[in-house]
């Protein structure tokens, strides 16, 4: 009886991978597949979230591999795409099964986080390259102190490689390391990003309701975690606080605290955690909300639907805003909003802030209030020519 039942499993098993195998040849054994290299794992990055769905979105009738440094399969965002296999890079990978290799840059190409994963990126580009592939970069930026090396790699795929840089600072930067018949001007591949508003809770409409009666503005707020460990947690929170009270003091406003990241970054904890500690300090201070379920970039995108400019530490939670026509202040590094507000012609002298000057966000948020149905201008002004941008990327 044993035996059989064996017999039976192994059976199982070896059909099992018949038919795992013919569906990889009828889908996968083409010179129309995608090879698509991520920010990073999708574990966790709200802005990598809209980034991958973005390009899957556009590519849906090609297959795609989706290839990082490890597996994390995402059925909430992609489980509507029947054209999505992984690849990590501890299997081997074969050129053969691909067409195009695509690089979805964002900032992960600045050294900004370690060489090591950028330089293996460029070198399956580089390599792709020799085997006659279509190779391109999508969406990303270049800072001022972008790594030497990295740069040295960038320069070694050129002619074969298209550059897509997000913004007018980055494309510059870039044309001193490449020619220009290699680069375009793009905007982020997440300005394409749909979304749902069945996502939102009953909860957070009736909040908001609630606040738009009381004729205040709505802020969606979005710290970062990366900045928090930078500077200290408490220091950041602290800050945060005492800033927001002070803007509150002239300009009657209510703040929703949101999140676009959910990997730890400081003590453990995320921009979630970050956010629900400055939201437990003010919540007896003046009107606040904090939503702690959501779990992706597509979920929390429509929160932002409500809201009528944002303050964010994070640079997708300012595009998911921008997208739906909402005004950004950004606590910036690394350079990293500066060209985004150039897209919409929003002064960055009264929208930004350092993330190590905090303390000059009440000023900044005083100054962007008196401006803010002028930016509101801009950003209706604009919005289309981004988007036509982002567009460029599948172009």
């Amino acid at each position: 009886m044993q035996l059989k039942k064996t017999l039976k499993s192994k059976l199982r098993n070896v059909f099992s991978l018949l038919k795992y195998g013919m569906y990889y040849l009828d889908h996968f054994n083409q010179r129309d597949t995608i090879l698509l290299m991520a920010p990073a794992p999708l574990d966790g990055s709200f802005g990598d979230d809209l980034m991958i769905v973005s390009f899957v979105e556009q590519n849906k009738d090609r297959p795609i591999t989706i290839y990082s440094q490890r597996t994390v399969q995402r059925d909430d965002i992609l489980s509507k795409y029947d054209n999505i296999r992984y690849h990590s890079w501890s299997d081997r990978l074969n050129f053969k099964f691909y067409s195009d290799v695509v690089l979805v840059g964002a900032d992960n190409l600045t050294g900004s986080y370690g060489e090591v994963y950028p330089i293996h990126k460029l070198n399956i580009l580089k390599e792709a390259n020799r085997k006659g592939l279509r190779t391109r970069v999508l969406g990303f930026s270049l800072t001022e102190n972008t790594s030497s090396n990295i740069k040295d790699k960038i320069s070694e795929l050129t002619p074969n490689t298209i550059f897509k840089l997000r913004e007018i600072d980055s494309y510059t930067r870039a044309n001193k390391i490449v020619p220009k018949e290699n680069i375009q001007l793009v905007a982020d591949l997440a300005f394409l990003c749909n979304y749902q508003k069945d996502f939102v809770s009953d909860n957070y409409k009736n909040w908001t309701s609630e606040q738009k009666e009381m004729k205040r503005n709505i802020v969606g707020v979005c710290p970062n975690a990366y900045q928090a460990n930078k500077v200290g947690l408490e220091n950041y929170c602290d800050t945060f606080v005492s800033s927001l009270l002070e803007s509150n003091k002239q300009n009657e406003m209510s703040f929703v605290f949101l999140y676009h990241d959910i990997r730890p970054h400081c003590e453990d904890l995320s921009d979630r955690e970050v956010s629900k500690k400055i939201y437990d300090v003010l919540k007896t201070k003046t009107n606040v909300y904090f939503e702690p379920n959501i779990v992706n970039g597509v979920e929390l995108k429509p929160y932002l639907d409500f809201v009528d400019f944002i303050i964010s530490g994070r640079m997708h939670f300012g595009i998911s805003g921008y997208s739906l026509l909402k005004p950004m202040i950004g606590i910036s590094y690394e350079e990293k909003f500066t060209g985004l507000q150039k897209h919409f012609e929003i002064d960055v002298a009264y929208s930004l802030v350092k993330f190590t000057e905090l303390h000059k966000l009440s000023v900044v948020i005083k100054e962007f209030v008196l401006r803010l149905d002028e930016y509101k201008s801009r950003v209706n002004k604009n919005i289309s020519k981004v988007k036509e941008l982002a567009q460029l990327n599948f172009e």
